[in-house]
């Protein structure tokens, strides 16, 4: 069966809970954050996002390093990605985005590899009626997203045969069945021969 991973926005989202919600995906992908910064994330004041982190904190979610940064704690069920350098990447690509957004009046998203699944660090929606909405902070199989697939067709062969075989992806959910490898290794040798990938249904419906 094929991991239909997305989710429709509520018609009416709790601004709080939204909030919590996001600082967790910010210690997942970054693994490290600072008070301010998660105040500029959100858009709030400090004392907001003070009260929202010392409520994650209160349920395990995360802690507070000694340089009073917080950190992942122990009820996170995704581990961080252990990429530091997250932030800036986020902050030098998203100009680049933008300009990449308005030529192509398309949603664009700055995405990174961790294992077999693609962690969505940043959006910039187009501007059509009909568009690929927010996907920022979303977490998908690789062999399914199509920035994933682009990703793994830079990989060696034999890094991702590891990958795709490996205890980990069994836990994920992302193990590629015997009969269909040859089917996926073909894929992304098109991949590669085209540079570019295509996501027909892989990870929603429509």
């Amino acid at each position: 069966m094929q991991n239909r991973s997305l989710q429709k926005k509520p018609l009416y989202p709790i601004e709080a809970v939204d909030n919590a919600l996001r600082l967790l995906q910010l210690l997942r992908d970054g693994g490290r954050l600072r008070l301010k910064d998660a105040a500029a994330e959100l858009g709030v004041a400090p004392s907001t996002a003070h009260r929202l982190l010392a409520m994650l904190v209160y349920r395990g979610f995360a802690v507070q390093d000694e340089s009073k940064c917080y950190v992942p704690g122990e009820a996170m069920g995704a581990g961080p990605a252990g990429l530091g350098w997250t932030r800036l990447l986020r902050s030098v690509a998203q100009p680049h985005l933008e300009i990449l957004s308005e030529r192509v009046n398309e949603t664009v998203n700055l995405m990174v590899r961790v294992g077999t699944k693609v962690r969505f660090l940043s959006t910039v929606e187009g501007s059509r009626t009909l568009r690929v909405g927010d996907r920022q902070g979303s977490v998908m199989s690789a062999d399914k997203a199509s920035g994933g697939k682009a990703i793994l067709a830079e990989l060696d062969p034999g890094m991702v045969r590891k990958l795709f075989s490996s205890s980990s992806a069994e836990i994920g959910g992302d193990t590629i069945p015997e009969d269909d490898y040859p089917a996926f290794v073909r894929e992304l040798e098109t991949i590669r021969r085209n540079g570019f990938a295509a996501n027909f249904e892989g990870t929603e419906e429509g």
